[in-house]
């Protein structure tokens, strides 16, 4: 028999989820900005990506598009998929 896993329909976002992941982003945006310093111009600029990504996927989950922010949290790299607090990671990808 095959398990499955259905998502838990009690899972909710929380204000406090999306100021968490602010919080998450402008820490990795000022990796990002510490490795420029450090002269690391390429590791700098895939900072930068990786921030404009996540400010994507946040707007997303914002303005309630779920689908299309789990669509585009699988397409991070896990690094970057880790800045996503677990909460609301858990309410996006399993809610969809």
């Amino acid at each position: 028999m095959i398990a499955t896993i259905r998502p838990n329909p009690t899972r909710q976002i929380r204000r406090s989820d999306f100021e968490q992941f602010r919080q998450s982003i402008e820490s990795w945006e000022r990796q990002g900005k510490e490795a420029g310093r450090d002269g690391d111009a390429e590791l700098a600029a895939g900072y930068a990506e990786d921030v404009a990504d996540l400010r994507a996927i946040l707007r997303l989950i914002e303005t309630g598009a779920l689908h299309e922010a789990a669509e585009a949290i699988d397409c991070l790299d896990m690094l970057v998929r880790d800045q996503i607090p677990i909460r609301l990671y858990d309410a996006i990808i399993l809610g969809n």
